[in-house]
């Protein structure tokens, strides 16, 4: 909808957008989560995008360490509005990782 798209804007034309990464619990702190950021890291090269883009919720405390572990930067906390929050939208954060960094 209009809400989610105001919140979570789709990544910019240089971006590549990474949505929604997950390792499953028996498997998590063995640096699957990396790896993944790896290829996408690649797949950008070879789209030739100068990025990488993604939303995260603020709450998610550990996604959000392990985003700015491997260099992403935080580009601005969204926050909705009452009415979005009351339709079940919770605060995010934009993040970029310029790959010629």
């Amino acid at each position: 909808s209009q809400r989610i798209a105001h919140l979570i804007p789709p990544p910019t034309e240089d971006s590549l957008g990474v949505g929604h990464i997950a390792v499953a619990p028996a498997f998590r702190q063995q640096g699957l989560a990396g790896e993944l950021l790896d290829f996408m890291k690649q797949l950008a090269a070879e789209r030739n995008k100068r990025a990488l883009e993604l939303d995260v919720a603020l709450c998610n405390n550990n996604a959000v360490a392990l985003y700015l572990k491997h260099n992403f930067v935080v580009q601005e906390k969204r926050l909705p509005s009452v009415e979005e929050s009351q339709d079940g939208l919770i605060p995010h954060v934009h993040m970029r990782l310029n790959l010629s960094d």
